[in-house]
């Protein structure tokens, strides 16, 4: 049993370390990689299960279930790639089991991979933001950074009344069956406030006088003032998402015209620019979420542009970050956990 486990652990553990690789070098994960490897992990856990041991299917299920659930969401808003869903899926089908760490009580843990990998990439960009001021690499784009700032108002509404009813849920509906640890928790909640605010129908003023409703009639029926209770994730949510301003003038890259490629996305002034002009096949306007990546076709006509007497030298587009290579550090991190709580060393 150990020896199978420590071959899916292994399997995943060399997948991070490819995955991670590929994401810096060419920006993407092989599916031939990323399929040669789930093959051999469905195989590897129906050896585990078969010959091994009957026990743990359903935690397996459940751990899988979450991850997944949590990976195609994120795909589904645009939160992350394709190529990065399709690696969540993986660890989601070839985590051993065996390691799956026991947290409250419980060891459905493995989403737990997904908040460490979203906090190390918090870091990592907020790190390069101020590494690059410091040593003059990189200065804050104020047309970008002024304007984020007077529409914080609004996102801040939007974020405050979903993380009192968020807070009020939690108390309601789960804390008495789970009790999550104040940090697993804060983490979450910025997490899901992130979410939340990247789909644009949630913005809209009907959902706000909604959350707004049943944050109050929660907090009659409940008697709790969450805003008492939680006052650290209010901070946390608060502090992230002046973090995010600042953060939001770094978020640009100059490249030549003729450099643009597929999957790349076009800053917001840069696509509204392009479009003031009749030229046939350019890209809408873009909001700077994977829904505005470039297609080949939509790539090709902006390097046509370029070249026409509408055209310039060099745009701005919104700088990639290697998820993938993130998700693999998370993954890692958590396996250490595992392995060490399993050895009685944690």
């Amino acid at each position: 049993m150990i020896y199978v486990s420590a071959a899916q652990l292994a399997l995943v553990a060399g997948i991070c370390i490819c995955a991670g690789i590929s994401d810096i070098r060419s920006g993407k994960v092989r599916n031939s990689v990323l399929a040669s490897a789930s093959a051999a992990a469905a195989a590897l856990t129906l050896i585990y299960f078969f010959a091994c041991s009957h026990d743990d299917w359903l935690l397996y299920l459940e751990n899988a279930g979450i991850v997944a659930a949590a990976a195609l969401l994120g795909y589904a808003a645009r939160i992350w790639a394709g190529g990065d869903c399709k690696l969540m899926l993986f660890f989601a089908i070839a985590y051993p089991v065996l390691f799956c760490f026991e947290y409250n009580g419980s060891r459905l843990t493995l989403w737990l991979f997904l908040m460490i990998s979203l906090s190390a990439g918090f870091i990592y960009v907020v790190a390069e933001s101020v590494t690059g001021m410091i040593r003059g690499r990189a200065k804050p784009d104020r047309a970008v950074m002024i304007p984020t700032l007077k529409a914080g108002g609004w996102v801040f509404l939007k974020s405050f009344l979903f993380v009192t009813a968020l807070n009020l849920s939690y108390t309601a509906f789960v804390q008495p069956y789970i009790d999550l640890h104040p940090i697993v928790y804060a983490l979450l909640s910025v997490a899901m406030v992130y979410g939340f605010n990247l789909v644009k129908p949630f913005g809209r003023l009907g959902v706000v006088i909604c959350l707004a409703l049943y944050d109050t009639v929660m907090t009659v029926v409940t008697g709790k003032l969450v805003l008492m209770m939680y006052w650290k994730t209010y901070i946390l949510v608060i502090a992230f998402m002046l973090i995010r301003v600042f953060v939001s003038g770094f978020n640009y890259e100059k490249i030549k015209v003729s450099d643009v490629s597929e999957g790349m996305v076009l800053a917001r002034d840069e696509s509204v620019y392009m479009n003031s002009f009749s030229y046939d096949g350019l890209p809408g306007v873009s909001d700077e979420t994977l829904r505005s990546r470039l297609t080949a076709q939509q790539a090709e006509s902006v390097r046509k542009w370029g070249r026409s007497r509408y055209g310039k030298d060099e745009l701005r587009i919104v700088r990639k970050l290697p998820f993938a290579l993130f998700l693999g550090i998370g993954m890692l991190i958590y396996s250490a956990m595992g392995v060490l709580r399993f050895c009685d060393l944690l």
